[in-house]
């Protein structure tokens, strides 16, 4: 066993001693050309460049080199890494002749440099954590090891003491102060070398694992280099990392380049950094046309959403399935979905955009396509007429396949001829002229290009439609500057029922997928159209019949002519496809049709319309006075009109159909068609024949029963002229005020003549002037003058006659007045004097705004009236005598009364004075207010019969005293009641010592049971009574009198009054 034991050892110390001797000989081979150069960096701190930033962009710049497969992006990478190589030597050279106390030999090329590169580790005064933490070693000046960290030794599987006595090294103390310096690839020192190796095999079983070391100089406090500081790196797990990174880089490579969408990045400044095969297929460009230029011009018609969006991804933004529109290289447009995100560096900023885009112009073609069918069956199904379907139709086609004008041309099976239905464009559009001739336009069998297709049954594409022959009036299109277009049939059963035509205004190639979907869309909408159109028919036979019961119904129901004829051209319009209706009458006097009812004209023509005068000569004016229909499908070129009557009024087609009565004609009825000259159809032609036929005879019955009514209405006038006479009589002569006179009559005058102004104006001779009294219809406010020299009425008081003027406006020369009721609108009056004992004392003035408005009769009319006037106001000047006679009297009886005693002189007038103005504050009428001044005179009129002792006492009444005073109001009725003309006032002197809360004299009457004139005269009784002196107490101020009147409302007095003089007392204050 020993002997196995020895031979067993003796085994394992060959094969080690065998494997010694291969990887010390490995050892000298891998690592004999010992340190090299790889890079140096000698750049200052203030310059901002380091070997870190040089590391990244070789490292970037090597990696697209080995797997990019454009030319162009290998060139540009080549001649970046030789700018960084030589960047690379020049920090290597002066790193060199910076340090002569260091012995540098070797230098790497580019390449090794790039592949090894790492950046530095800068020793500062954090060394020992630093190293600690990384995997490093140190060496002396002499090569020799004099320390490791326990990272290092993980790597070499060794101690450092084993390596430290094996080296026999001391570890020395260094200064905390290093510089950065260059990096090295260590692959010699053939003794240490061998020691690793030795330990190394020993240790792991001899697996061998390439080393990487990156040293440092460092310096001591001298400035004097004693050692190298390495840190050395397991390249193993990075060689296999790198090659998993360059697989998957590959694999990232493949996909992006043969994805079916476009993956675009682009730096900061938006220009290209990488173009995939999609980008190039879906834009027209290839990747060495865009690599390293701005974005082209792919979304040169796309708003500047685009760029908005761009960049808010440059700051951190994220936006997917964006839709936006742009244009390839060879100009055609492309809709795109794009969706962006940032780049981010290694350090986390953001250096670029990437962009994913999706070619949906296809998708979208056919939804947009499947939209406009859905559109055009909507349209069809749901309109409520034909005109509303095919407009709604044309729209969505024209909007859906992107046309500018689009228009429907139906076929006219009564005259074998196309005519235009509807046009529709764009707002952007301007294509009024084209409008117009289009619908002018009538198209025959084979004539043009609507006429071409609508006998071919076949669609047609021009390109170019001023070069075209079946262009649609080219000249007219070229105008509208329309260059392609595209002109279908639409059919039902084989059967062409119309043709649609679609303009653009650029080029557009042909496009089969869309000729074939428009040929179904034509069936379609003529299938639709025969629909429609015997709908129509069905609606417009029911509206015809309707519409001839309704014009019976009317006529049998309105014997006025005007509003006969009125109904019809209102009736005509809503069941017939008419623009504008009217009637013409036939008048003997001015032997021509003369404008007597009209419906749809603007109101810029109505002037013009009723001055027309047809007379016989003009060709549709004798055809229809001997009965004859006439028809006019094309007004512009037809001889039977006159040019200047079609140009004024813009009529494209009409129909006139005479009124026949009793063999005679005595009218036209006539409609017109503005917009379109399509033609009348034989229904329509019938139906207004059967409209005529009734509106003959609803003339003649109501030409008949105007003539009886005009005679009743001349008959029943003059009854109610005699009525109304005797009414103004009955009425101005009961009346004792002027001022009731005066408006009363005014009033009378309006109801007997028809007028807009009847005026009284009275002589002021002191003013030498017209005083303007009562009436209406005048801007003048009532007590206004107007000097004799400023009106022609001054010439009546001269020729003491009446004056008559049937037209103000022919008058040469017009004085001020006449001139202001000229610019009114008046044109003809009447002025008649008004005479009181042979003296002309005012005039009596009715006007109107019609020309020649009075008659003879008339003038008679106001004679009458104005001679009753001024006997009505004669009455009232002696009866206004007699009042003032009779306030005369009675403020002489007053003033007695009130003699009786010092005490009370004055008190009737003050009393009466309150009263008034309480009365008027309350708004009473001046009858109530005359009253109420007789009542406050008259008041105590009782106290004729009390001793002047009992209103001297200076104490206070005895209970016989007091009973004494409280029967004056009694006392005063029996003085009153004799005097007819004061009975109105005597229940008001009776109870103006009563209460309102029934505590008064002489009846205790209570609240409303109270003469509303008593009421007031207790206040201003009161009001005076406290603010006099009397023998008994002296007066009170009028504060207290308020207090007093407040504190004794609702009790004493009435509320209602009281509140009134409060205000009179505010407004006096």
């Amino acid at each position: 066993m020993g002997k196995n034991f020895t031979k067993g050892i003796t085994f394992q110390c060959t094969l080690a001693l065998i494997f010694i001797v291969i990887f010390g000989v490995a050892s000298y081979v891998i690592f004999s050309r010992g340190i090299a150069h790889t890079r140096a960096n000698a750049a200052q701190s203030n310059t901002g460049s380091s070997l870190r930033m040089l590391s990244q962009h070789a490292a970037i710049y090597s990696l697209r080199l080995m797997n990019s497969q454009n030319k162009s992006e290998r060139k540009k990478c080549r001649q970046e890494l030789l700018t960084i190589a030589k960047r690379i030597e020049n920090s290597h050279h002066r790193l060199i002749h910076g340090n002569p106390g260091m012995n540098f030999s070797g230098k790497l090329s580019p390449h090794l440099q790039l592949i090894y590169f790492h950046p530095p580790i800068l020793l500062d005064k954090q060394i020992r954590d630093y190293i600690a933490e990384i995997n490093a070693l140190a060496y002396d000046t002499d090569s020799r090891l004099i320390r490791s960290n326990p990272h290092f030794r993980s790597i070499l599987t060794a101690s450092t003491s084993r390596l430290l006595e094996s080296l026999n090294t001391v570890i020395k103390e260094y200064e905390k102060e290093s510089e950065a310096g260059s990096t090295y690839l260590y692959r010699g020192g053939i003794g240490v070398l061998c020691f690793i190796l030795f330990t190394l095999c020993m240790e792991v079983l001899f697996v061998f694992r390439p080393i990487v070391f990156r040293f440092l100089r460092v310096k001591n406090g001298k400035g004097v280099m004693n050692n190298l500081a390495g840190i050395q790196e397991d390249s193993t797990g990075q060689k296999r990392m790198e090659a998993l990174v360059s697989e998957a880089g590959q694999k990232l490579h493949a996909i992006v380049h043969t994805s079916p969408l476009a993956i675009i990045s682009m730096d900061t400044d938006r220009n290209i950094s990488s173009w995939n095969m999609a980008a190039e297929r879906i834009f027209g460009w290839t990747e060495q046309e865009v690599l390293g230029f701005p974005f082209p011009g792919i979304f040169s018609k796309m708003c500047e959403d685009l760029r908005i969006l761009q960049d808010r991804v440059l700051q951190g933004g994220l936006f997917t399935g964006t839709e936006v529109y742009g244009i390839r290289r060879d100009g055609l447009p492309i809709d795109m979905s794009i969706s962006m995100s940032p780049l981010y560096d290694g350090a986390g900023n953001i250096n670029g955009i990437m962009s994913l885009i999706d070619d949906i112009t296809e998708r979208k073609r056919v939804v947009q396509r499947f939209n406009v069918r859905i559109e055009v069956a909507r349209a069809l199904a749901e309109s409520a007429t034909p005109h509303e379907a095919f407009s709604k139709a044309i729209q969505a086609i024209c909007e859906g396949f992107t046309w500018d004008l689009g228009g429907i041309w139906i076929v006219d099976q009564q005259d074998t001829v196309l005519r235009c239905l509807d046009i529709w464009h764009l707002p952007s559009v301007e294509a009024r002229k084209f409008e117009m001739a289009a619908r002018e336009t009538i198209f025959s069998p084979g004539v043009d290009l609507l006429g071409h297709v609508w006998v071919s049954g076949k669609s047609v594409w021009i390109s170019d439609i001023i070069q075209d022959a079946y262009s649609l009036r080219s000249g007219i299109t070229g105008e509208e500057k329309f260059q392609g277009a595209f002109c279908f049939p639409l059919k039902n059963k084989n059967e062409v029922l119309g043709v649609m035509v679609l303009f653009s205004c650029e080029m557009k190639q042909c496009d089969n997928d869309l000729l074939c979907m428009m040929a179904d869309i034509g069936n379609q909408i003529g299938i639709g159209i025969e629909r429609k159109q015997a709908e129509e028919s069905i609606k417009e036979g029911a509206g015809v019949n309707s519409a001839l019961l309704h014009v019976a119904k009317v006529i049998g129901t309105i014997l006025n002519p005007d509003e006969v004829l009125r109904k019809i051209v209102e009736i005509v319009p809503r069941v017939s496809d008419i623009d504008r209706c009217g009637i013409l009458l036939w008048d003997e006097k001015q032997n021509a049709f003369l404008p007597a009812q009209v419906w749809g004209i603007e109101k810029s023509l109505m002037l013009d319309f009723y001055q027309l005068k047809f007379q016989p000569g003009i060709p549709m004016i004798d055809l229809l006075l001997n009965g004859e229909i006439v028809v006019v499908n094309n007004a512009m070129e037809n001889a039977i009109l006159p040019k200047d009557l079609v140009k004024t009024f813009g009529s494209k087609s009409m129909i006139a159909i005479p009124i026949v009565s009793r063999d005679k004609v005595i009218g036209v009825i006539g409609v017109d068609r503005v917009g379109t000259s399509r033609p009348f159809k034989e229904r329509e032609k019938i139906f207004l024949q059967g409209i005529s036929h009734q509106l003959a005879i609803a003339i003649d019955n109501a030409r008949l029963y105007r003539e009886v009514v005009d005679r009743s209405i001349e008959l029943s006038q003059k009854v109610e002229t005699i009525k109304i006479m005797h009414e103004i009589e009955r009425s101005i002569l009961s009346a004792l005020e002027s001022d009731e006179i005066l408006e009363t009559s005014t009033r009378m005058v309006s109801k007997l003549i028809p007028s807009d102004r009847v005026t009284i104006a009275m002589i002021d001779k002191e003013m030498n002037a017209f005083v303007y009294k009562a009436g209406f219809g005048i801007k003048l406010t009532k007590g206004s003058s107007i000097p004799f020299e400023d009106t022609s009425a001054t010439d009546i008081i001269k020729t003491r006659r009446p004056t008559f003027i049937s037209d103000m406006a022919i008058k040469e020369k017009l004085l001020p007045l006449e001139e202001a009721l000229l610019y009114e609108g008046y044109r003809s009056q009447i002025r008649v004097p008004l005479i009181v004992k042979d003296e002309i004392i005012g005039l009596l003035n009715v006007g109107s705004k019609r020309v020649a408005a009075f008659t003879p009769e008339h003038l008679s009319i106001i004679e009458r009236i104005a001679d009753q006037i001024a006997v009505a106001l004669e009455n009232a000047r002696l009866v206004l005598d007699l009042k003032e006679m009779l306030f005369g009297a009675v403020k002489t009886l007053s003033a007695a009364i009130d003699a009786k005693s010092p005490w009370t002189a004055g008190h009737s007038e003050r009393v009466t004075k309150y009263a008034v103005a309480i009365g008027r504050e309350l708004g009473l009428f001046e009858n109530m207010l005359k009253n109420l001044e007789l009542a406050g005179l008259l008041h105590d009129i009782g106290k004729i019969g009390t001793y002047e002792i009992i209103l001297d006492k200076p104490g206070g009444l005895t209970d016989e005293e007091l009973k004494i005073m409280r029967e004056h109001p009694s006392k005063g009725v029996e003085i009153l009641v004799p005097i007819k003309h004061l009975r109105e006032i005597i229940p008001v002197v009776k109870h103006h010592h009563e209460s309102y809360d029934g505590t008064g004299y002489p009846e205790g009457l209570k609240g409303e049971t109270i003469p509303f004139l008593s009421r007031i005269l207790t206040v201003a009784d009161a009001i005076d009574a406290m603010g006099e002196d009397r023998p008994y107490r002296n007066k009170k101020p009028r504060d207290d009198i308020v207090k007093e009147l407040k504190r004794c409302s609702g009790k004493q007095f009435d509320p209602k009054v009281i509140d009134a003089f409060l205000k009179v007392v505010q407004k006096l204050e």
